[in-house]
């Protein structure tokens, strides 16, 4: 499951992303990634090159209330941040999984 996507399209949307929550089948879950983005001209983009946004990190405790995901992975895929600022990422990701 992608997180941030589930957050982007909810966003652009005007949906609410718990309600995707409660239609899919969680037990088969495979692994959850998230990743950060930005909004442009009134849309929020799943860029993987900015920091996760805190509403992302929420969504990702939402899916943790309600089943115990086997794996989370960050997605980087460009404009890489320094050692510190990533370790910070992990450990806010880590922090809501194992709340």
């Amino acid at each position: 499951m992608d997180v941030a996507n589930l957050y982007a399209n909810a966003r652009n949307l005007g949906v609410d992303p718990a309600a995707f929550l409660d239609e899919i089948p969680l037990e088969r879950l495979a692994y959850v990634h998230v990743a950060g983005g930005i909004e442009r001209d009134g849309l929020y983009h799943d860029t993987h090159a900015h920091p996760v946004l805190p509403e992302v990190l929420e969504l990702l405790g939402e899916l943790r209330s309600r089943v115990d995901p086997p794996g989370v992975l960050l997605e980087r895929d460009d404009d890489y941040p320094t050692d510190t600022e990533l370790a910070g990422e992990l450990a806010a990701i880590r922090a809501v999984v194992t709340r």
